[in-house]
């Protein structure tokens, strides 16, 4: 049986979830809702970003050297100086190195999350 308020399983018998604290003996009649709400569940649970990596990935590719991947991923200020510097060519090298960012995994979006979702 999984808890209506956090999700949690809990042990049949049980009158309080020992993770939120909710009473569960009234939620045994849902036990089958809650199972299949326990098996759909989002793929990203707030710890990835929502953006898609290949869009990032083609965005850098194609127009890494005018910061559009950074505009996309929510960094605007580093899209705008990428931008304004791009007849220097110095964007295009660090678009190639985040370009390789990207396909490791390891670029981040604004607010810090990884980029995980192809």
């Amino acid at each position: 049986m999984y808890c209506k308020t956090c999700g949690k399983e809990v042990k049949e018998g049980d009158i309080f979830c020992g993770y939120c604290g909710a009473r569960v003996d009234d939620q045994k009649e849902n036990n089958m809702s809650n199972d299949l709400n326990n098996i759909v569940r989002p793929i990203n649970d707030g710890s990835a970003s929502p953006r898609s990596r290949l869009i990032t990935f083609l965005l850098c590719f194609f127009l890494g050297g005018f910061g559009a991947h950074e505009f996309y991923v929510g960094k605007t200020g580093a899209g705008i100086l990428m931008l304004v510097f791009c007849w220097t060519g110095i964007p295009s090298i660090i678009a190639f190195i985040q370009w390789i960012m990207i396909i490791c995994g390891s670029f981040k979006d604004a607010e810090g999350r990884p980029i995980t979702m192809w």
